[in-house]
């Protein structure tokens, strides 16, 4: 059994070094650490380079520009898969998991028999509440095999993030790589819908991780106080557009009158920029009827 912690990075090289001795000191199983730097400019190739020389668990590649969060785990996920890993352990940079979390997956998926698509951790804010951001969503077929469950605390999943995401190789060759051209924002999503359409999916409690963001509010441009942070919702109503189509009829009615909501909601809000926010809003949700991404399969890396 072989493990590959994938962490995409962005220029932000102290917390990367906090999440990749996290990874290493866990109590079970020794993961190999695969980097996948999203062309930093902050000197973490450097950084690496030094602290790490001596570590041959710590592998880096670096992706040559910055490709997102989207791309990031689509290069990592691929590159660990050639590589030859049965298991994938996906997580952001600024993810710290406790000593036992892998432990506590590899427990689940020894549980089921490794009959599962994807496992994740409960991923918590950095004091000790749930996680906004990376709250999963529980599957309709949750009371399937409840008892089972819930002795071992565990529920049954439709989608969750990448902040510690635990899939075995072989689903990623039958149901193919993330989306690249989603960037940032609703690829984890997607990525894990798919999986959980074909196979059993599950929320492992006892696995716990740190998401050290800044604040533990749930992503939404009508409170987004940030004006630099605006045009990445252009991304945003886009993708969700393609995840909705891609689900039912009803999916792409929610999905429009939640476009409505957010518009008056921008409206009637406290915040500035709202003439901005309801512009980004209603072109983003128009890209998306013309956003028809295709999903990439594992393929040769080319180094």
């Amino acid at each position: 059994m072989s493990i590959a912690a994938v962490v995409v990075t962005y220029n932000r090289k102290e917390l990367l070094m906090t999440c990749i001795n996290s990874i290493l000191n866990q109590t079970s199983a020794e993961p190999d650490v695969l980097v996948i730097d999203n062309a930093s400019t902050d000197g973490t190739d450097a950084a690496i380079a030094e602290i790490y020389k001596d570590n041959p668990r710590v592998i880096y590649k670096n992706t040559g520009a910055n490709i997102g969060g989207a791309g990031g785990f689509s290069y990592g996920i691929n590159a660990a898969v050639n590589m030859g890993y049965d298991y994938l352990w996906l997580m952001d940079d600024d993810t710290f998991p406790s000593e036992t979390a892998l432990s506590e997956l590899l427990k689940a998926a020894e549980l089921y028999n490794n009959n599962f698509g994807f496992l994740a951790s409960f991923v918590k804010w950095t004091d000790g509440s749930p996680c906004e951001m990376n709250v999963p969503t529980v599957s309709p077929d949750w009371r399937n095999d409840i008892s089972k469950q819930f002795e071992h605390h565990l529920i049954a999943l439709e989608s969750a993030s990448f902040v510690s995401l635990f899939i075995r190789s072989e689903v990623v060759k039958e149901v193919g790589l993330p989306i690249k051209e989603f960037f940032i924002w609703a690829d984890d999503m997607e990525y894990t819908l798919r999986i959980s359409s074909r196979f059993p999916s599950y929320f492992v409690y006892d696995s716990q991780v740190t998401h050290a963001i800044k604040s533990n509010i749930a992503t939404s441009i009508i409170d987004e106080t940030d004006e630099s942070r605006l045009d990445r919702y252009k991304l945003l109503y886009r993708n969700r557009y393609y995840i909705a189509r891609r689900t039912s009829k009803r999916a792409k009615i929610l999905y429009w009158l939640s476009v409505k909501n957010t518009i008056r909601d921008i409206s009637k809000s406290t915040t500035g920029n709202k003439a901005l926010k309801r512009r980004i809003v209603r072109k983003s949700a128009w890209s998306g009827l013309f956003f028809h991404p295709e999903i990439e399969m594992v393929h040769p890396t080319k180094e």
